[in-house]
């Protein structure tokens, strides 16, 4: 047992943990976690942020006296994968988790997007005690996220930060894990495609539906003003069954651009068909030819197929008509899946917790009236030792909330369902349905999971996206989709 009676135990604990960002002398980024940090008041209010120089100087302390501009940002749970990232101990040197880093607003400094609470800070004054170099860091400007700024006040458990004692986590009255437990905690089988560079080329299809010329170009222009190439398929325009091209034909062009090596991401949208060539896909080939293969609706069927065959992560919640006119949301979803590697899913609405607790597990999901036959395919081939998050979404002018029930039913009578951790439901309706969210209510306290509401993806104006093979944790109280990423 340790003696914490002594000064130098070097138990110092409750330190809020913040990642510092920097930048190195050839101009990139650096961040690190950092736990030893307080602040003075009275002009010009500062952060006081102490780093140990033992054994050797750190990178972070040399930036700040070379560029003295530095940013601090308030770790919150979604950040702990990169904040391990960023610790030497504990770094597995993926890159894939990266957040998005964007500049300051008025230091030349680095930010990562979408934190709850950061701060820019000039460095006034530093001071060397013992083996510890402290620095008083004048307070320029603090960025604080809009639903943030709409709290009647500075609510923790709202901001959710991450507290940090010797080699553990907690936040406000919960133990988030200790040291490393956020290092390697996805299912290591699960495998990644590529992240989208400039100027790589996107595939787009149509196995589910018949495209229309006119509103395809469309599509295509606002893909290339993202900095894209597009490759159509050579028979999405064919008529040849009337509503679609033949199954022969659609399984074509989706091999196609399996083989195509200059296509890194297959996009398509949904429809009535689509589900007429899983028992002829070639899933060695989409294994070994990696790329990101993105759709919603009725690509639904391919989607989780894809992922249950070959364990590739594929990503549910836009197709080519998301960019027609992008929105803002939709636009920064589509970059924090494919260009970046986002670590939890972003809202754009208020969450509703319909029944309470969490579940951690492997995301599948969509479409409920495809998910709903889909559980029963012999291409279904889950896990029977896996836990899953179960993500569903539909439209009232599609689908009434009695055949949602009976589709919820037809779901909870599959074997699958044992393996079901919890639910997160997307878009259904303009207004609030409260007939469905009874549904819901009685779906969740009888099969005892979690259930989250949402509007943030589906058919209705936000099209966010789920990766579809990722460990996740869905949190009720916490109203959150937080991405356990290897």
């Amino acid at each position: 047992m340790q003696d914490y009676n002594q000064p130098n135990s070097g138990c110092f604990f409750t330190q809020q943990l913040f990642l510092i960002g920097t930048k190195n002398e050839d101009g990139t980024d650096h961040f690190a976690p950092i736990s030893w940090v307080s602040y003075t008041w009275g002009l010009p209010n500062c952060l006081v942020i102490s780093i140990s120089s033992h054994p050797k100087k750190k990178q972070t302390t040399a930036n700040i006296e070379r560029n003295k501009f530095l940013s601090a940002t308030v770790v919150t749970p979604d950040l702990l994968p990169f904040v391990e990232q960023c610790n030497k101990s504990t770094s597995t040197i993926n890159e894939s988790i990266r957040p998005v880093v964007v500049q300051g607003n008025v230091l030349d400094v680095s930010l990562i997007q979408n934190a709850k609470w950061s701060y820019e800070c000039e460095m006034i004054k530093h001071e060397i005690i013992g083996e510890c170099e402290t620095f008083f860091c004048a307070i320029r400007y603090v960025n604080v996220r809009e639903d943030i700024k709409q709290l009647d006040f500075v609510d923790l458990r709202v901001i959710d930060p991450v507290i940090y004692s010797p080699f553990n986590y907690f936040n406000v009255g919960e133990h988030l894990g200790k040291i490393g437990d956020y290092s390697h905690n996805q299912n290591c089988s699960t495998l990644m495609p590529n992240r989208l560079k400039n100027s790589d080329t996107i595939g787009i299809i149509a196995p589910c539906h018949l495209a229309i010329e006119r509103r395809m170009l469309r599509f295509k222009k606002g893909i290339e003003d993202l900095g894209f190439n597009v490759k159509l398929g050579k028979n999405i325009y064919k008529d040849t069954y009337g509503f679609a091209a033949s199954t022969e034909e659609r399984l074509s062009d989706f091999n196609d651009m399996i083989f195509d090596e200059n296509v890194k991401m297959v996009l398509f949208s949904g429809g009535n068909i689509g589900n007429d060539f899983l028992n002829d896909l070639d899933f060695d080939s989409i294994r070994e030819n990696k790329k990101i293969y993105c759709s919603y609706s009725g690509g639904t069927s391919l989607l989780n197929i894809i992922y249950l065959n070959t364990n590739l992560e594929t990503y549910y919640g836009q197709c080519p008509g998301v960019f027609d006119v992008l929105n803002d949301y939709d636009r920064q979803q589509f970059l924090n899946n494919f260009i970046n590697q986002s670590t939890s899913f972003v809202p754009n609405s208020p969450w509703v917790s319909i029944t309470d607790g969490v579940a951690t597990g492997v995301l599948v999901g969509g479409y409920t009236t495809l998910i709903s036959q889909l559980v029963y395919h012999p291409l279904f081939k889950y896990d029977k030792n896996e836990n899953y998050i179960l993500f569903l979404e539909n439209l009232d002018v599609f689908t009434s909330v009695p055949a949602i029930c009976a589709e919820l039913a037809w779901i909870e009578q599959s074997p699958f369902m044992k393996q079901v951790t919890g639910l997160l439901f997307g878009n259904y309706a303009k207004e609030e349905n409260q007939e469905l969210i009874d549904a819901l209510k009685r779906f969740g306290t009888k099969n005892r999971i979690p259930i989250l509401k949402c509007d943030d993806f589906g058919h209705g104006d936000f099209h966010g996206i789920l990766p579809i093979g990722r460990k996740a944790q869905l949190n009720s109280e916490r109203k959150s989709l937080i991405y356990l990423i290897d």
